[in-house]
């Protein structure tokens, strides 16, 4: 998170100095630089923080998997997760990504669906197993 708002605020203060350079040399109206300055910092707010809040909002609001229990079992060529509501199968080819941080896993399904799991809850071997996961299928 502090990446992202150090990112952020690098980005507006380029774009001020910019605008403020142009606007000196030129002599050009504030507020042809303004717009542009304001438009690109809603944007990259938009892109970091604004997704992660209607994330966020969706989780809440999806009363479908509201205090359900995911259980994950990992096969040799596929995952499989189970809920109350039925049973998925991926196999591992099909995988679009795993991240790993200190913490978690996230094993996504596509770019915007995943699973996560909390490193304190797998074991040693699983956690090897998804790393070699990981590496296998260029993950």
């Amino acid at each position: 998170m502090f990446i992202i708002m150090t990112s952020v605020f690098a980005g507006w203060v380029l774009l001020s100095a910019v605008g403020y350079g142009i606007v000196y040399v030129t002599d050009t109206s504030w507020i042809s630089i303004l717009l542009p300055i304001l438009f690109t910092t809603y944007y990259i707010w938009s892109m970091t923080f604004g997704r992660d809040r209607k994330a966020s909002k969706a989780f809440h609001n999806n009363k479908l998997i509201e205090n359900q229990s995911f259980e994950q079992l990992f096969f040799e060529d596929h995952i499989e997760g189970i809920t109350e509501n039925g049973t998925s199968s991926i196999p591992y080819a099909k995988l679009h990504k795993i991240f790993e941080t200190p913490t978690n896993f996230y094993i996504m399904d596509a770019p915007n669906m995943g699973r996560m799991l909390k490193k304190s809850d797998v074991s040693e071997d699983a956690q090897s197993f998804i790393r070699r996961i990981k590496e296998t299928y260029h993950l």
